[in-house]
């Protein structure tokens, strides 16, 4: 008799079961167990592991996706390979399967040769299917109770995740400044458990920005420790060196933080360690230790989703930054910019769209912005720009105070409107850093474009007249 070279699960409900898989299985000499409802499903996969468990979706008790969901929770069951076999030719069907961690979706009748292909992909090659050491599954005890309970544990963990989840699109929407975001954040973990001091750092290519939740009371000191702990933390875990002079940081304060008198050395420093860093969060007396398991497994849920979020909202500024090309920095600011003005101006001759470039200068920033720095003053200007334009729109700074706008599909009108709020807002963004801000000498130019005068990019920009504030 040959040695049995794998082993598969089938667990089918009384309605479904024929005996076909159990018979062009054997004949393949492999192994088969085989029940009838879900939860003696989960029982047999945990204690004997077989290589493949293939899963009426309709079992009583658990369902096939519901037992896909537990053991793909589990170090033991996430190694067997999860086949769902059903009646329905309904997508959602195929969709929930995937969802619920199956590898595929069998439809009944199965044929002898589709069982075939799936053989070949998920069994192993050899006999020997597991290591002398298994993984410990996190349910010690296997009886009907505990599986029970580990499935009421993960539908909370699902509502849990769908009301933070909730929380954050009602704030992650796409004109939310990375202030209003992070201390919408930090509100969020806030409602779920207590500290006295939160900090979030962003991790850019070249530059860091933290932020700091805060009370009004809370003395310089203790940000300064907890800026060195996450500093030190990146430097000793993640090879991640930043100075004080690449992180710009900023001061969210919060009445909701209260203080209670305690003193203690205690932060939690969250970074997720399997990606490259982008976001890493703080907190002051969150008491992480201390924590009954489930309500550290609830906090790390939080952090994660908190986490994700505000690393999308750094890729997408990242993205918004490509479309900036400066000139101090790479040379090549007007040689892209002309390049690009170019492809749209065939394409404004061919489908006939408007388009517009216009400029924005201040002859007298250097003057200024002494107590500031040149580059302060450019980082302010750079920041207004990102947070006024759409993505699609084009900029480069084409002298050293002058910046040139490029708005395709934009008549000369509505580019008057986005051109006064870059103004306005440069203009209230100095104002934070100066104040009184001194009187700006700001200079414009705008320009829609004729195809019969504009028909190089040199000509377009070259016929873009001045315009004064009153144009």
């Amino acid at each position: 008799m040959k040695e049995k070279q794998a082993m598969v699960l089938i667990a089918e409900g009384i309605s479904g079961a024929d005996g076909l898989l159990r018979d062009l299985l054997e004949q393949r000499n492999l192994e088969v167990l085989e029940c009838s409802d879900g939860i003696e499903a989960v029982r047999i996969t945990l204690k004997e592991q077989p290589d493949i468990a293939i899963l009426d979706t309709t079992l009583p008790r658990l369902n096939g996706y519901q037992v896909a969901r537990i053991l793909r929770n589990d170090p033991v069951g996430s190694s067997t390979s999860i086949f769902h076999i059903g009646a329905s030719i309904n997508p959602v069907e195929r969709y929930w399967s995937k969802l619920c961690g199956g590898d595929e979706y069998l439809q009944r009748p199965v044929q002898e040769g589709e069982i075939e292909v799936l053989l070949r992909r998920f069994l192993p090659r050899k006999g020997a299917r597991r290591g002398l050491l298994a993984p410990v599954s996190p349910i010690p005890n296997l009886d009907d109770h505990a599986i029970m309970a580990l499935v009421v544990s993960l539908l909370e963990k699902d509502l849990l995740r769908a009301n933070i989840l909730n929380e954050i699109n009602i704030i992650d929407v796409f004109y939310t400044s990375t202030q209003e975001l992070v201390a919408g954040a930090m509100a969020i973990v806030r409602s779920l458990f207590q500290f006295s001091l939160g900090a979030a750092l962003l991790v850019f290519d070249h530059h860091g920005e933290f932020f700091f939740y805060r009370n009004a009371r809370v003395e310089e000191a203790r940000l300064g420790k907890m800026r060195r702990l996450i500093l030190e933390h990146l430097r000793r875990q993640n090879d991640i060196y930043l100075q004080q002079e690449e992180i710009r940081e900023y001061s969210l304060q919060s009445d909701l933080l209260v203080e209670d008198g305690s003193e203690t050395d205690e932060v939690y420093v969250h970074v997720k360690e399997a990606t490259p860093v982008r976001a890493v969060l703080a907190f002051e007396n969150i008491g992480f230790e201390n924590l009954e398991c489930y309500e550290q497994r609830l906090l790390l849920l939080a952090l994660d989703l908190v986490q994700r979020m505000l690393e999308k909202k750094m890729f997408l500024e990242m993205v918004q930054e490509l479309s900036i090309i400066d000139t101090v920095t790479t040379g090549h600011s007007m040689t892209f910019f002309t390049a690009c003005l170019e492809r749209e101006i065939e394409n404004a001759k061919r489908v006939g769209y408007p388009m517009t470039v216009f400029s924005v200068g201040i002859s007298n920033l250097k003057e200024i912005a002494k107590e500031l720095g040149m580059n302060q003053g450019h980082r302010i200007i750079y920041d207004v720009i990102l947070k006024t334009l759409r993505k699609a729109d084009i900029v480069a700074r084409r002298e050293m105070t002058t910046y040139v706008f490029l708005l395709t599909h934009t008549p000369r009108e509505k580019a008057i409107i986005v051109q006064d709020r870059v103004r306005d807002r440069i203009r209230e963004g100095l104002t934070a850093y100066l104040s009184p801000l001194p009187e700006l000498v700001i200079e414009m130019g705008i320009r829609q474009y004729q195809t019969e005068q504009d028909v190089t990019p040199e000509l377009f920009l070259a016929n873009m007249e001045p315009r004064n504030r009153d144009d």
